[in-house]
Order: C-alpha cells, then structure tokens, then sequence
C-alpha cells in the first residue's frame, strides 16, 4: 500500500512539473502584459502618470496588444501630453499597419493638436484601407474631422490635397469636391465654395451634396448657388428629388421674403411626399398668411393627422402648438370661435398625439379661441416663428442629415451645416400692417 501512495503521490509531482513547464513555456508574453498594465497603472494612481506611461507603451511594444497600446495614448492624452500621444499612436500604427483604429488615433491626435499638415499622412492611409464600395461615404465625412481647427483654410487646403486623386472618379468625385466646398465654407470662401459645388453637380447631377451645399452658399450676392438648386430639382433623372432639399429650399425663400415662390416648393413637397409632415405645418402658415383660410385649414390639419400618432416629443409638442394656434387664427379670421372650441373639446379632427401633448395644444387653441382673438398673438402670423418650430426648435433649429447609405463609415465626427446668414432680417407690408418676418436660425435643410 506505501509502494502504491508514493507511486501516486509521485506521478502526481511529475504531472504537476510537467503543467508548471507549460505554463512557464507558454506564459512570458502574458505575465508581461499583466505585470507591465498593472505596474503602468499603479504609476499613473500613485501621480507618476509619465513612468506609467512608459511601462504601457514598453508592455505594448513587447506584447504587440493593441489594448495597451490605446490605454498608452488615453495616459497621453490624460496627462495633456500631445508629443507622447503621437508616439504611442504612432508606434501601435508602425507595429499594426492595417490597423484602423491605430490609424484614426494619430489622425484625431493630429488634428486636435492643430497639426494640420501632419494630418494628411493618416487621412490618406485611412482612404487607402477603406473599402471601395464605403469611400464616398467616408470622404462625405470628412469636414466632419475638423470642426475646430485654427487654421481652417490649411485644413481645405490638406483635404483637396488627399483627395486630389479621388475627384476625377465617378464613384468619388462629387463628395470630394462637396467636403471640399464644406471646408471652403467653413474657412469663410464662399466663391470657392460654390466653385465646388458646382463641380460636384458636373460629375453627378443626381447627387444631392451639392445641392445641399449650394443651400448654405445661397445668398442674394451669390446667384448661382440658387441655380444650382434648381438645376437639381428640376433634373429629370431624379425620379423624386430629396423631400430635405426642397424643403431647405423653401425656407430659403422664405428667409429672403419670396413667400409666393417658397409656396410653390411647398406644394410640390406635399405633392410628391404626402407624408412630409413639416411641410404641411409652413404650407398651412403661408396660408394663413395669404388668408386662404379653407386651405389652411386643410393643411394644418394634415399636420395634425400626420404627426398624432408619433411618439411624444418638444419637437411634437412644439409643432402642434403652433397647428392650433394657426387654427386659432383661421377660426378668428373666420370669426368662426365656436367651431375651434368644438374641435378641441370633442377631438375629431384636431386630436393630438394622445396624452399630455394632445390636451396642451387643445387648451392652448382653445385658450386663443374663447378669447375671440383678443390674446396677442402677433398679429400677422410669424411665418419664421413656424419655420423654426418645424425645423426642430425655436432656439436651435437642426441639421442636415445625410441619407443613411451615405453614412456607413468611419466615426470621425459630425458633419454639419454652416450658419445661415443674419443680416437677411426685414420686414415688408402686407394685409393687415407691418408683416414682420426675422431670420430664422435654422440650418438650409431641417
């Protein structure tokens, strides 16, 4: 029985050798990340975030882990140091060549320091490693990486240069040459903006970027931007040109006061995309406007119907306040109070969105009603107040969405539409005195 207890307990000691052996063979690379992280970490909690730094990027070197390598650059960038940043972003991007995320580290460390030259080595390798079929999504991106850059005239400058072998293609010319134009923009160049826009519409009429740049460029002393969106609205090989364009356009007009003209888009919108419900609400308000009073009715209460059913929102909220008010008045002109106050009491027609939302606006029209028009309510209806309020909010407005298979790509930041321009602000007579209509502060294309 001993011999057989010290035969077991023996193999026992040899299979155990044999595993420490494994371990031992097998465990160096690990042991080195584990230690390296942990001593690195413990640098950085006890106020030493340099020698922590130091141990990161050694393990990550040493181990060729992509995660310590980021966790070096995030000890970087915590610590405010841009140069050491650049040096772990670049050592993760020499040791893992094809990596992506390596790469759009040293781009965003670049561009966030203002090396803006600098930037263009990384730009062009994330072109390079982007599939075919998802660059043009990815250039129409790219204005979107330098949002807050000093020197915005280098950054189109860098950018045209990157791109300057993507523009003749017709896969990619037209949204190089409108992030091109974006930039231009944004460095305060509105001739070479438009200079872009319209080489974009040359390599692809269809394409609706530079119309929607044309929108931002739009301006009296600059005529040709609005032939531009004309040219792509009326082009016949759009089947149905998008309902955002038109609608920008619209409001275009009516920041410039051409009401009959921003009433014509409007009626197409609806025409051709019955469901496009904020069209409905500025129609309804130009209606009002132009006493068209059965009309308008009609109108607002499309926009009521379309918009009951959506989920409850200060953009809902909003808009069917201003539908009620804007009823409020047709039954005012029409001196028709009792039926406003019979719409909103019973429902029917003008019901909200259910809940909260609904009985808020119903009280509100009937607020105005009951009081036979004697609330101010401005007069003349504020066809800005409404464009605002379709537009997403009377403070902020929104932005420009570009279609969804335009967008798969890389996350680099938010593309968004310049201001619009302040010094369009006026009024002009109309029906019953002064008709005042104030910039809107909107983006051209809600």
């Amino acid at each position: 029985m001993v011999k057989q207890d010290v035969g077991y307990v023996g193999g026992q000691l040899g299979l155990l050798w044999f595993d420490v052996q494994i371990v031992t063979f097998r465990s160096p690379r690990c042991v080195y990340r584990r230690n390296g992280h942990q001593l690195g970490e413990l640098s950085v909690r006890g106020g030493e975030p340099g020698a922590g730094y130091s141990l990161v990027l050694d393990a990550a070197r040493k181990t060729n882990d992509a995660v310590l390598y980021q966790r070096a650059v995030e000890i970087a960038l915590q610590s405010r140091s841009g140069d050491s940043a650049v040096q772990a972003a670049r050592a993760w991007q020499l040791a893992q060549p094809t990596s992506r995320e390596a790469n759009r580290y040293l781009l965003q460390i670049f561009v966030a320091l203002n090396r803006l030259a600098d930037s263009a080595e990384p730009l062009t390798r994330e072109l390079d490693l982007t599939p075919a079929t998802e660059q043009a999504a990815f250039i129409s991106r790219i204005p979107g990486v330098y949002p807050r850059v000093v020197d915005k005239k280098l950054a189109a400058d860098v950018v045209q240069g990157v791109l300057t072998k993507y523009l003749p293609l017709a896969r990619t010319g037209a949204q190089s040459w409108v992030a091109i134009g974006r930039l231009r923009l944004a460095a305060g160049d509105a001739a070479a903006a438009l200079d872009a826009a319209q080489r974009a519409q040359a390599v692809n009429p269809q394409a609706e970027g530079a119309a929607v740049l044309a929108l931002e460029i739009m301006d009296p002393k600059q005529p040709q931007a609005e032939t531009l969106v004309l040219t792509y609205l009326a082009n016949k090989q759009v089947s149905t040109p998008v309902p955002q364009v038109r609608m920008g356009y619209a409001r275009a007009l009516l920041d410039m006061q051409r009401y009959a003209e921003a009433s014509e888009q409007l009626q197409k919108i609806v025409a051709d995309v019955p469901a496009f419900a904020e069209a409905w609400l500025v129609l309804g308000a130009l209606q009002v406007q132009d006493n068209q009073l059965a009309l308008a009715d009609k109108s607002l209460k499309q926009y009521l119907a379309l918009t009951q059913d959506l989920a409850a929102s200060d953009e809902k909220r909003r808009g069917q306040t201003q539908a009620f008010l804007s009823l409020a008045q047709v039954a005012e002109k029409q001196r028709d109070f009792a039926a406003q106050i019979r719409g909103g009491e019973g429902g029917g027609e003008l019901a909200g969105g259910g809940g909260g939302d609904g009985e808020d606006d119903q009280r509100v029209a009937k607020g105005v009603a009951e009081r036979g028009g004697s609330m101010d309510i401005g007069g003349e209806l504020d066809i800005a107040q409404v464009v605002r309020v379709s537009s997403g909010g009377v403070d902020g407005g929104s932005n420009f969405r570009i279609p969804a298979d335009q967008v798969d790509g890389l996350e680099l930041g938010r593309e968004e539409l310049g201001q619009r321009h302040p010094e369009r602000a006026g009024t002009e007579d109309g029906g019953g005195g002064e008709r005042e209509i104030r910039h809107a502060g909107f983006s051209p294309c809600g």
